[in-house]
């Protein structure tokens, strides 16, 4: 009796270990990032425009057990410096990977949806790097963002 209780009692404490990793990333995620670099493969990047994109991190609550939100903001136009909220993203946490489960806008944004291990979010840059099996034709992503 004592063993089982020992084991469930190790139990909630690595759970509540992982839980708290989760809210952490979440709470330094939090806020917009620039994205100041994306790389299709090994050669090939991204021209990045003069106004820059971000992704604006949401807060998010019980983070190990809920979808967060983040929202990809980009200029209406070239010369704009007026930003729209184009596209509602949905994420998950766990450990360090972030995955990126559903866009409004799936056609333009289809890179973002996808399985990243990333950097420490209190480190600059921090870098999303596709993780997982590549199909035929897909290409290694990696992004590069800083905080604002």
């Amino acid at each position: 009796m004592k063993r089982i209780t020992c084991i469930l009692f190790l139990a909630v404490i690595v759970l509540l270990g992982s839980c708290k990793k989760e809210q952490e990333t979440a709470d330094a995620l939090k806020g917009v990032w620039e994205i100041t670099e994306v790389q299709l493969t090994d050669t090939t990047f991204v021209d990045m425009p003069d106004l820059p994109y971000t992704i604006e991190f949401a807060p998010c609550e019980d983070a190990y057990t809920a979808t967060c939100r983040a929202y990809l903001n980009y200029p209406l136009n070239d010369t704009s410096d007026v930003y729209a909220k184009t596209d509602s993203l949905k994420f998950d946490l766990r450990d360090k990977e972030l995955t990126f489960t559903d866009a409004q806008n799936e056609s333009k944004f289809s890179f973002l949806l996808h399985r990243f291990v990333f950097s420490d979010p209190k480190d600059s840059p921090l870098v999303l790097t596709k993780t997982g099996f590549l199909e035929e034709g897909e290409f290694p992503i990696t992004i590069k963002l800083i905080k604002r």
